[in-house]
C-alpha cells in the first residue's frame, strides 16, 4: 500500500479529473465488452462472413482503451505525486487520500470497473472457447452456403476457397485479438 498525505502542500489535487478520466476508463471498458459480446454472437449463430469486420472493431476499440489506459497512468502519477506518494498507488489509496466527497466516487468507480474487467474476462475466455472449438473449415461450410445464398453469380468453387481462406483467416485474426485482451494494466490500479 501507498502512504499518500491527505493534506499535502501546493495546488489541490486533481481529483475531479481523475472521476471524469475513470468514467472515460468505464465507457471504453464497455465498447471492449459489447464488441467481445458483439464477436461471441457471430460465433454462436456461425455468421462468419460477420467475424473479420467484428474483429476490426474489437481492435480499435482495444487500441482506444489502451490510449485512455496511458491518460489514465500519466494522471494518477501526478496525482500520487502531488500527494507525496510512490509509483504503484492504487485506486483504493487515491479514496482513502481524497477529501470529501471523493472516496465514495472513486470507490464507485472502483468496484463498476471491476466488475468490468470480470465480464470482460468471462466473456473473453467465452469466445477463445468458441474460437478454438470451432473448426475452420465448419466456419467456411457456413458461410459458403450463406454466400451461395446471396451471389449465386460467383462459381461454387471460387466461392468456397474464397470463403475458405476468409473463414481461416477470420477465426485466426479474432483469437489473436481475443488472446491478447487479459493484459490491461487497470487491474494492478484496483487491486
Amino acid at each position: 500500500m501507498s502512504k499518500l498525505r491527505r493534506d499535502s502542500p501546493g495546488p489541490a489535487p486533481a481529483f475531479p479529473d481523475l472521476a471524469a478520466l475513470l468514467w472515460t476508463v468505464r465507457e471504453s471498458l464497455e465498447l471492449v465488452l459489447f464488441k467481445l459480446v458483439e464477436v461471441r454472437l457471430i460465433l454462436t449463430t456461425g455468421a462468419a462472413r460477420w467475424l473479420a469486420r467484428a474483429d476490426s472493431e474489437l481492435r480499435a476499440a482495444l487500441e482506444d482503451l489502451h490510449a485512455v489506459e496511458v491518460l489514465r497512468a500519466v494522471e494518477v502519477a501526478e496525482l500520487v505525486r502531488s500527494l507525496g506518494g510512490s509509483a504503484g498507488a492504487t485506486l483504493a489509496d487515491l479514496a482513502r487520500a481524497a477529501p470529501e466527497p471523493w472516496p465514495a466516487m472513486l470507490a464507485e468507480h472502483r468496484s463498476a470497473l471491476a466488475a468490468l474487467l470480470v465480464e470482460i474476462e468471462l466473456v473473453g475466455d467465452e469466445n477463445r472457447r468458441l474460437l478454438s472449438e470451432e473448426p475452420a473449415d465448419r466456419a467456411a461450410q457456413r458461410s459458403t452456403a450463406s454466400a451461395a445464398e446471396s451471389s449465386p453469380a460467383i462459381g461454387s468453387h471460387q466461392r468456397s476457397t474464397e470463403v475458405e481462406a476468409s473463414s481461416r483467416a477470420s477465426l485466426q485474426a479474432a483469437l489473436s485479438t481475443t488472446s491478447a485482451i487479459p493484459q490491461l494494466s487497470l487491474r494492478d490500479f484496483l487491486a
